[in-house]
Formats: structure tokens, sequence, C-alpha cells
């Protein structure tokens, strides 16, 4: 956490980039991350909710008990069932954005 937040608070707000937070969130616990962050940066921090287009300037971060994905600048939830084996929404995450960005996700490009 620490990290994110002296990350978070060096990050010029106005750069173009959208950021996306994946952490693995225990689901027993509510997450404080929208507020600590939001006390380090001016951009908008949203917790990503299904169907939720990226936009620049702006920190997305994954709800608990969740899987996020990536579709064409869109953020895609789906739920973590517990019974489905480890839980690794990083690695999901980033291989959706593989997927997505291919060899182009080098650059900072628009989607």
């Amino acid at each position: 956490m620490e990290a994110l937040e002296q990350y978070f608070e060096h990050v010029l707000p106005t750069t173009g980039a959208a950021f996306v937070v994946v952490q693995h969130l225990s689901p027993n616990h509510k997450s404080l991350m929208s507020e600590l962050l939001a006390r380090r940066t001016r951009m908008k921090i949203n917790v990503a909710e299904h169907g939720m287009r990226i936009e620049p300037n702006q920190v997305y971060l994954i709800p608990p008990q969740n899987f996020m994905s990536i579709n064409q600048g869109t953020l895609l939830l789906s739920p973590y069932v517990p019974d489905q084996g480890i839980n690794l929404p990083i690695d999901a995450f980033l291989s959706s954005l593989a997927a997505e960005r291919g060899r182009e996700g080098t650059g900072c490009g628009r989607w």
C-alpha cells in the first residue's frame, strides 16, 4: 500500500494515462484503497464496475471478489468463485491486456 501511495503522490494528474490497480484483496475485509489513494492524488479514483470505460487521468481499482479484464478499453468484471482454484487477479488482467494490445501495447496510444 505504501508503494502505491508514494507512486500516486508523484504522478502528475494530467499525464493523459489511465491507471488500473489490481490487487489480491481479501473477500472478508472492506478495502480502504480508494480513500487512501484519494489523499495522494488529484486524479479521480474509481472502483471498477462492469462495462466501465477507461478514461485518461483516472485511477481504476479492482473490487473485492472479482476478476477484472479489459476489452476495447472497457473494464469487465466476473465474480471470483472460491471453488475454482487459485485466485490470480493480476495474471487474469494482464493476460486480457496482452490479448487486447498485443505488440502495439508497448506505446502510450489511445484505445
